[in-house]
């Protein structure tokens, strides 16, 4: 788990191909590509409110997320009246969004508040706009019943955090009643309930550790996963108490190389929460040589080394798990 790779030698792999996820939640404009804004909405079910209050997020990540019930929804007899997810696809224009990651505050439990109403708003809203528009879910703790009701939402996937280690299950995410084998079973329960599910592995809260991570690959891995995502633990304000750590691109590199071994057929990705800087930049190029399937928001020096070495790419302006 330890060892290095050579910065200097890359191991390209066979199939060279690779999505550039450039979702228009977040600006992205190089000379690459210039994202839409707007293409994709994060909506918070809760606000910027959050029971949970995990201390590397701290409910800062809700501020830059739209509020369901935000009163800058419109009024107009053409809009559903009841559905709030349709009136804010209407305001910022159906026809430019094309994806939404809905999402919000968990409760002290690590769950994420759903009742019949927003179910049937998801519903409802895949009904009217079928698949010009993709529907992901991020949620917590569920329960067998909520989880098939959200199924029948017939939504594109679920995002689910999990856990190995037990300090930052209990320190970090305030979660002192909960094990590393409830994350499991919730991946697993949500898979049986017939949902396409991508585990996020938020790597870096550890005291510089990340054998944690190890630990979640093994277990998702038993259970059969639709994709894996890389999240890179980072402040989000230079105000906030919460630091950056050590973990550098070896670290990242060796996992995926991991994840590869015990699933070499389950896309992984390297998702939009990452430290900016040298470090991760050249994690990326190396990660792109050794066949990773997506990567959010990449450098244009990763842009430069897919062209250098005639890896195929495309940019898609979707969440990058599914």
């Amino acid at each position: 788990m330890n060892q290095t790779f050579d910065k200097n030698k890359l191991h390209l792999v066979k199939e060279k191909k690779v999505i550039f996820a450039v979702p228009g939640s977040k600006v992205y404009i190089n000379r690459y590509y210039r994202n839409k804004p707007n293409s994709f909405l994060n909506i918070s079910l809760t606000g910027q409110n959050c029971e949970l209050m995990c201390r590397h997020c701290k409910a800062l990540l809700l501020k830059d997320m739209i509020d369901i019930n935000s009163r800058q929804n419109p009024e107009s007899e053409n809009l559903c009246e009841n559905n709030r997810i349709i009136k804010i696809l209407e305001r910022y224009g159906s026809d430019n969004v094309k994806g939404l990651l809905i999402s919000g505050g968990f409760d002290e439990n690590g769950k994420l508040p759903l009742d019949d109403r927003i179910l049937g708003e998801i519903k409802q809203t895949r009904e009217k706009f079928g698949r010009n528009i993709r529907i992901f879910l991020h949620l917590g703790f569920t329960s067998p019943e909520v989880a098939k009701t959200v199924f029948r939402c017939r939504i594109d996937g679920v995002l689910v955090n999990v856990f190995s280690d037990r300090r930052v299950i209990s320190e970090v995410y305030n979660l002192e009643n909960c094990t590393p084998e409830m994350f499991y079973n919730n991946v697993k329960l949500l898979k049986e309930s017939g949902l396409i599910v991508s585990p996020h592995l938020i790597i870096g809260l550890s005291d510089n550790s990340i054998a944690g991570e190890y630990k979640s690959l093994k277990a998702i891995s038993k259970i059969g996963v639709n994709s894996v995502v890389f999240a890179i633990a980072k402040r989000i304000t230079k105000h906030q108490e919460f630091k950056d750590l050590k973990i550098g691109a070896c670290d990242i590199v060796n996992l995926y190389q991991y994840a590869r071994e015990l699933m070499p057929d389950t896309p992984i990705a390297l998702g939009c929460a990452k430290p900016p800087g040298e470090e991760f930049e050249k994690a990326e190029i190396e990660l792109l040589g050794r066949g990773i399937n997506t990567i959010a928001f990449p450098s244009e020096k990763t842009i430069d080394f897919a062209i250098k070495n005639d890896i195929e790419y495309v940019f898609t302006e979707q969440c990058c798990a599914i």
